[in-house]
């Protein structure tokens, strides 16, 4: 097999009117760097032509330079399912997970690269280190606040953004972080986070450009109750031991391709 030197993952819920110029900008990117890469789209129980966008996608480039892979899972299971399921799939001796809607670039990943080069182990971009250039709703923002306050009084302290949809993580922080990892929906940052700091692993906020885009999978309401209660549930698994590090249990890196 080839070594790989980066692999990036992008969850997909519905995203058919995006996903498709994202992967175009993404693949063009990467082709252009010295170092090898792969892309693992995992389409989380989409209802509309995702998984076909996709499957066209690949056979339409026949070079092959970059290989994108498909996940396709038979039900929709929160973007923190998908992000797991491609990083455990992930082969690269970095693995970058990154929105569909491209609000963050690939190309940002150059400013996290340095830090990957001194041997942090997870480096994580930030909107809240960087004048965001297209910005969310107001009532988004100011949730957004809010939910922070309470991440770093409650679970991750001294991190101003852990939301931001384009985290890196080192090869060997993968199997002690992501099968622990219980969270499900748009908390599940958090709970990588939390875990990441209970290993004793650094982790480097680095600011990135973001692009807000329209069509948001967040729920103003629900959605925001829930990531809330999240932060309790992650003190609460974490006071009874659920983050131990233990013998990963076989069968935990599958995926359906």
């Amino acid at each position: 097999m080839k070594h790989l030197e980066l692999s990036v993952v992008i969850p997909a819920f519905n995203e058919s009117q995006r996903l498709g110029k994202t992967l175009e900008q993404t693949v063009a990117y990467l082709k252009q760097q010295p170092y090898s890469s792969e892309i693992w789209v995992v389409n989380d129980g989409s209802t509309d032509a995702t998984s076909d966008l996709v499957k066209t996608f690949i056979a339409k480039d026949v070079q092959n330079e970059v290989r994108v892979h498909l996940i396709s899972l038979k039900r929709n299971g929160g973007k923190g399912a998908a992000v797991r399921t491609g990083v455990l799939a992930a082969q690269g001796d970095v693995v970058l997970f990154m929105d569909a809607d491209n609000s963050t670039p690939v190309s940002e990943y150059e400013h996290l690269v340095p830090f990957l080069h001194q041997g942090l182990e997870v480096v994580i971009g930030s909107r809240a280190l960087r004048e965001v250039e297209v910005k969310q709703p107001l009532y988004r923002q100011w949730m957004g606040k809010i939910f922070n306050v309470m991440v770093r009084k409650i679970t991750v302290p001294n991190i101003q953004d852990t939301q931001c949809g384009f985290k890196a993580f080192q090869r060997e922080t993968i199997l002690k972080i992501f099968p622990y990892q219980t969270i499900q929906q748009f908390g599940f940052d958090v709970e990588l986070l939390f875990i990441a700091r209970k290993r004793k692993y650094r982790i480097q906020e680095v600011p990135v450009i973001y692009r807000n885009a329209m069509g948001s999978k967040v729920h103003p309401i629900r959605d925001a109750a829930r990531m809330f209660l999240n932060l309790f549930e992650i003190r609460f698994k974490d006071f009874f031991g659920k983050y131990q590090l233990k013998e990963i249990p076989p069968g935990v890196i599958t995926h359906n391709e």
